[in-house]
């Protein structure tokens, strides 16, 4: 069956930055609001916020994994995962036994093995790993791979401690699937199936389960927010049918077999859309609930802060009223079975869908992710150009298209084009 993927701005999805062009967005103010109540969010952050590694010290000692969920292709957020590990290390309070993340092929775990045992530092294992990433070039940040460097030296700070290992979770059949190889003994449906965005978070989910629940450990889990989440992902959308197929990610799964368990964090971002922050200019990024939480954080001071959303006031705000919203009677216009499988989740919280948040500066102060100047070696470049069915052949003709689909990277991608000339 061949589907078509209908990426919808509907209950959590645009938390996790997977709005598609079908999305029908009106436009939304980004001017704070006088009638809104942020003397009580304030007060909140301030009696009830911690600093954002004590937070999630605190949720680890209680829960097997934390799940913390990123905005993609941002650099603030892999470096925050760097502190923390340090913070986590210096603290000693907790053993964390493992960093599990989204950017690296499960089938490469013996890489990553590795890597955590080498007596000196392996970059070019970490690249290795990285350039299994799951998507067209890998995972080519150099603040993901300076995550694999801190891990590494904080084992080695602290030699008498168990070392943090790292678990890789992407479903290999996706990388496979991306590079051609032949598996003759599936059918082309299952293949699709195997590589699909359902098999991938529910790969996440069973080796998660086997490696930390099962053994009662202590785990990070560092991933897309889309991942990360309890709320069901999109659709599956099947044009010659209008069926829609709805899926759970790696949270709800984990979260219904196991709730007291795990504990689903998301790390404070611009609202993504598409391209994943439209331009390197903040005032064009769209803020949630029509930018009044950024006011808050701004009463707030800016100051650095963890904080549940399980309670009022945040857990009062409806999830569609702090993303964006869509234009309902259109939508169920042109996709009615898909709405009929969403419309009882219109009235959803946002403490239904995340247990807390991180913040972790104002938006203003982001970044675009950087590229690590020797991923892109000969013999992976040839990778990419078949991956891409030799649209993209050189460096140049890389970061060309990266900077188009991509722009908050637009900085750095410059420097990097200007470089190939």
């Amino acid at each position: 069956m061949i589907f078509k993927k209908i990426f919808i701005i509907v209950i959590s999805l645009i938390f996790m930055g997977i709005l598609g062009n079908n999305a029908i967005i009106a436009e939304i103010s980004q001017h704070p609001d006088d009638t809104f109540p942020y003397d009580d969010y304030v007060k909140y952050l301030k009696e009830k916020g911690k600093s954002p590694a004590d937070y999630v010290i605190e949720k680890l000692k209680k829960y097997n994994i934390v799940m913390i969920g990123e905005d993609h292709w941002i650099k603030d957020h892999p470096q925050f995962i760097s502190s923390l590990i340090k913070a986590i290390q210096q603290d000693g309070s907790v053993q964390l036994d493992y960093l599990a993340i989204e950017f690296g092929n499960a089938g490469d775990q013996a890489l990553a093995d590795e890597f955590i045992q080498s007596a000196s530092y392996r970059e070019d294992l970490a690249i290795k790993i990285l350039q299994g990433g799951p998507d067209f070039c890998g995972w080519p940040y150099k603040e993901v791979l300076d995550i694999f460097k801190t891990v590494w030296e904080e084992n080695k700070k602290y030699p008498d401690r168990k070392a943090i290992k790292i678990i890789l979770t992407n479903n290999p059949y996706h990388i496979k699937r991306r590079d051609g190889e032949s598996f003759g003994f599936l059918l082309e449906q299952d293949l699709e199936f195997l590589a699909s965005r359902i098999s991938r978070d529910r790969y996440m989910a069973r080796i998660l389960e086997r490696k930390v629940i099962a053994e009662d450990f202590k785990a990070i889990y560092y991933c897309g927010a889309g991942h990360s989440t309890y709320d069901f992902r999109d659709f599956e959308y099947n044009e010659k049918t209008g069926d829609c197929l709805r899926y759970m990610p790696a949270g709800l799964l984990l979260k219904i077999l196991y709730p007291k368990q795990i504990f689903s964090i998301k790390l404070w971002g611009a609202n993504m859309d598409r391209a994943y922050y439209p331009s390197t200019n903040p005032e064009d990024w769209d803020r949630f609930l029509d930018g009044k939480i950024d006011e808050v954080f701004r009463r707030n001071r800016n100051k650095p802060v963890g904080f549940d959303v399980t309670q009022p006031p945040f857990s009062n705000i409806l999830v569609l009223d702090f993303c964006m919203f869509f234009d309902e009677e259109k939508f169920k216009k042109e996709f009615p079975k898909c709405y009929e499988k969403i419309e009882d989740d219109l009235d959803r919280k946002l403490g239904e869908i995340f247990d807390g948040y991180i913040f972790l500066k104002s938006l203003e102060l982001y970044e675009g992710a950087s590229i690590i100047e020797n991923f892109f070696d000969v013999e992976f470049m040839k990778r990419i150009s078949k991956r891409e069915e030799g649209k993209i052949n050189t460096k140049k003709e890389l970061y060309e298209f990266l900077l188009k689909i991509r722009p908050i990277m637009g900085k750095n991608l410059k420097e990097l084009i200007a470089k190939e000339k």
